[in-house]
């Protein structure tokens, strides 16, 4: 038995966009309790991703923090799909 997608996917989406500063990023992704953060364009359209083990590596360099922008951290090639697909996922025991 395989899952559908829209019953394993989150349906809180919470974005930035590609100006915004990295502890304004931790800070939406803290007070939203996800996981990542979807980058936006300036048309609205997904420009890339951030996820919360980018932030935890980017902290490491702590005097960058402040400075940092979600266009200098997020992932560009972001793989999408539909709620409508079975996962991949083995089925639950």
């Amino acid at each position: 038995m395989h899952d559908w997608v829209r019953d394993l996917m989150s349906t809180t989406i919470v974005s930035c966009s590609k100006d915004t500063p990295i502890p304004d990023v931790a800070a939406a992704m803290s007070r939203h309790n996800v996981s990542a953060i979807i980058v936006i364009d300036e048309d609205g359209y997904l420009a890339g991703l951030i996820t919360r083990t980018d932030l935890v590596v980017l902290r490491a360099y702590d005097e960058y923090w402040q400075a940092m922008q979600a266009r200098h951290v997020m992932i560009r090639n972001v793989i999408t799909t539909v709620s409508a697909l079975l996962s991949a996922r083995p089925a639950r025991s």
